[in-house]
């Protein structure tokens, strides 16, 4: 439906690209997923915490490793509770727990 909405000319706003991301991340789809990011990027839309989100949660869950979330995390100029939160249930569901307590550190030393 994504696809057939774009070809048919009706731009995306973040809360639709950011749904396209999460179907995408259900699919493990990572080069669509991909291609809808930087469809996002194209249209503006690279400050919208929806869309920074999602796009962290798809390359979280179906990239190899976690560069590619830690990337988009670290170009988020506002981070809140939801963007760290997904940073660390990447790493978590994973089986990296090391990786999230040492994002959760982060936070700790922020907020301090």
């Amino acid at each position: 439906m994504f696809c057939e909405m774009v070809r048919n000319g009706v731009e995306p706003d973040a809360f639709t690209l950011s749904s396209a991301l999460k179907g995408c991340k259900s699919m493990k789809a990572l080069s669509n997923g991909a291609l809808v990011h930087g469809l996002a990027i194209k249209n503006g839309m690279k400050e919208s915490m929806y869309v920074n989100n999602a796009s962290m949660d798809l390359y979280a869950t179906c990239y190899v490793s976690m560069d590619e979330a830690c990337m988009v995390f670290h170009e988020i100029d506002a981070k809140n509770a939801v963007s760290w939160t997904t940073l660390i249930t990447g790493y978590t569901h994973r089986g990296d727990g090391y990786g999230g307590f040492q994002v959760f550190g982060q936070i700790l030393l922020i907020s301090s």
